[in-house]
């Protein structure tokens, strides 16, 4: 190398290590400035992750911030670099909100739940439980309230024709408890009630009630209690209307019970925030240590004792399916094509009845055509002969390959529709031997008639209505003291066993029927007297004709049993009619039979 050359590398030498001298000091002063950062970046991101819990207003905005204020201070504190705040919503903004997600998490009732679960996939994380006099509550139902000197109102029928205030169509506790307990009563707020308003929040229906705005209203339970406790009532000027007692829940109430209010994420909250959410909320003290003044209880603030694992929501589900609301609006309902794959066992059930009947009127033309028959009571005999080969054959198979399916279905829905199809089938058996019946008894004109005693006829077909008297917890009074002696044939068993059942089928549970045989000259009269619903005037005569039956609020039946009643009397000379009860609710069927002379008689 030479002199020039060295002369050249020796200053570039110094200054690498010049440098070299300088690296450790870059280094330094990197790393401080990354620990800086890293210092710095949770305060940024506690500033920008800021999670917005919407919260139901059922008392106005003011009552709901104060309710969760705590609430979204201690997750702030628990939940690393995320900030929350409260958004108070109505019914109407709570949907936008969720849809437009301006909301991260939403506190509503069970009711909005379900519908905004449906609508927008929301998921709840958490319940409520509700605090009162230092206990917690998971459940919660509605009220029923009028003012204390409203004598008109004093149970559910008494609403009809009256005015009542809500809170909103969309309340749970506020509207939709209430409405289902009065459908369950009988009361249809959309017919019944003169007049429906929605007051918005649950004070502003108490209040109009206590001014006699309204005469009556629909609340949640313990909104009555704390305005008490707040001192802006009294609760001597309400009265609750269908009082119900549940042990250990303390607030006033009218209805079940469902489970309290859910604490849910939206559908674009990360899950790994929720996780972390929830944990703190289970795990949320009944005070705030962290709070400025030290003393800042959350349960107190917020009425209510913090949360709890989500409960099961199945009885809103099922009150909001009985009322077809929400997403079970069309509940029930389903499309042609649908309902044939669900219910296919009543079109097969429809084609063979079709066939039977196809059957049934080419047989009966043909053998009509070949016989010639020229006399009435032959084509009855025909008649009944083909009602009880050509049609209970059938409905006997019917019968048969339904039991088969029933042992090889094994879907619980499909087995109950087997179920209904094998009691049609029943019916449907009963009916064709009750008509065959009749037409036999129309071709007869007299029957063999000997020596019976009524009352021990009676005594005999009453005791084969042991079972069903027990099922339906009806008492039978049978009052047969004596001997009532009377030319009868057996088939007068028939009359007394269908009065008697009629009497047991359409009296009340818990009733008494009665029987008794008076004397009425040269009759026996045999009095069957029920508490059901009774006989319309008009109908007195009418139900025993031949397929015809008066109306009994929708129970079916052939309408056969009293024509074959009517018939057999006629072939005893006898009479037969029916009276309404002289006690009350009720009818009275009699029979009137001849006594057995034995001075014109050598048996």
């Amino acid at each position: 190398m030479t002199s020039k050359a060295l002369e050249h590398e020796i200053p570039y030498h110094r200054e690498l290590h010049n440098v070299m001298k300088l690296y450790p000091l870059f280094v330094r002063f990197f790393l401080l400035l990354v620990l800086f950062g890293l210092f710095l970046l949770p305060g940024a991101s506690c500033e920008e992750n800021v999670y917005v819990i919407g919260i139901l207003s059922q008392r106005g905005p003011d009552h709901s911030l104060s309710t969760l204020a705590g609430t979204a201070e201690y997750l702030s504190e628990e939940v690393p670099g995320c900030n929350f705040k409260i958004m108070p919503l109505d019914y109407d903004e709570i949907f936008d909100a969720v849809s437009s997600e301006r909301v991260d998490f939403v506190l509503t009732d069970p009711f909005l739940y379900v519908e905004l679960e449906s609508s927008y996939g929301i998921s709840r994380i958490a319940t409520m439980k509700n605090s009162w006099d230092g206990n917690a509550y998971t459940e919660y139902g509605g009220v029923i309230i009028t003012r204390s000197d409203n004598n008109e109102i004093n149970e559910l029928s008494d609403l009809r024709g009256k005015s009542l205030m809500a809170v909103d169509e969309h309340s749970f506790g506020g509207f939709w408890i209430g409405v289902r307990t009065m459908e369950q009563n009988g009361i249809d707020y959309r017919e019944d009630l003169s007049k429906i308003t929605f007051g918005k929040t649950h004070d502003a229906v108490i209040y109009a009630v206590r001014s006699g705005s309204v005469d009556a209203g629909i609340i949640r339970t313990d909104v009555l209690e704390r305005l008490v406790a707040e001192g802006k009532i009294d609760i001597s000027d309400f009265k609750v209307i269908n009082q119900q007692h549940f042990e250990g829940f303390p607030f006033l109430l009218s209805t079940q019970l469902y489970p309290e209010w859910a604490f849910s994420k939206v559908s674009s909250t990360p899950l790994e925030l929720a996780e972390e959410v929830t944990i703190a909320l289970l795990s949320m003290p009944s005070e705030n240590p962290s709070s400025a003044d030290g003393n800042n209880s959350t349960i107190l603030a917020g009425n209510y004792a913090g949360w709890t694992i989500p409960l099961d929501y199945t009885p809103v589900h099922e009150l909001m399916k009985e009322l077809r609301l929400g997403p079970y609006e069309n509940y029930g309902r389903v499309p042609l094509n649908e309902a044939i794959a669900q219910h296919w066992y009543w079109v097969v059930l429809f084609f063979m009845l079709l066939a039977i009947i196809v059957t049934y009127d080419r047989m009966t033309t043909e053998k009509i055509k070949k016989a010639e028959l020229e006399r009435s009571n032959k084509l009855k005999d025909l008649f009944t002969d083909i009602m009880r080969h050509d049609l209970l054959n059938p409905a006997g198979a019917i019968k048969g390959f339904n039991d088969v399916l029933y042992f090889k279905e094994e879907d619980e829905e499909k087995r109950k529709i087997i179920e209904t199809i094998d009691r049609q089938t029943d019916k449907l058996i009963s009916m064709i031997d009750s008509a065959a019946k009749l037409a036999k008894l129309e071709s007869f004109h007299e029957l063999e008639l000997r020596n019976s005693d009524l009352g021990i006829i009676l005594k005999n077909v009453a005791e084969s209505f042991d079972h069903s008297l027990k099922e339906k917890d009806i008492t039978l009074e049978l009052t047969t003291p004596g001997k009532y002696p009377s030319k009868v044939n057996e088939i007068i068993e028939e009359v007394f066993s269908n009065l008697l059942s009629n009497s047991i089928k359409y009296s009340p549970a818990g009733s008494k029927v009665k029987v008794e045989i008076i004397d009425a000259g040269s009759y026996w009269k045999v009095y069957v007297i029920d508490s059901g619903d009774g006989v319309a005037d008009e109908n007195k005569l009418r139900i025993f004709e031949r397929f015809t039956r008066a109306d009994r609020k929708g129970i079916k039946g052939s309408g056969l049993g009293l024509a074959i009643v009517k018939r057999i009397i006629e072939l005893h000379n006898g009479f037969v009619g029916v009276n309404d009860n002289p006690e009350g609710k009720g009818s009275v069927f009699w029979v009137a039979l001849k006594k057995y002379d034995h001075t014109s008689s050598h048996n």
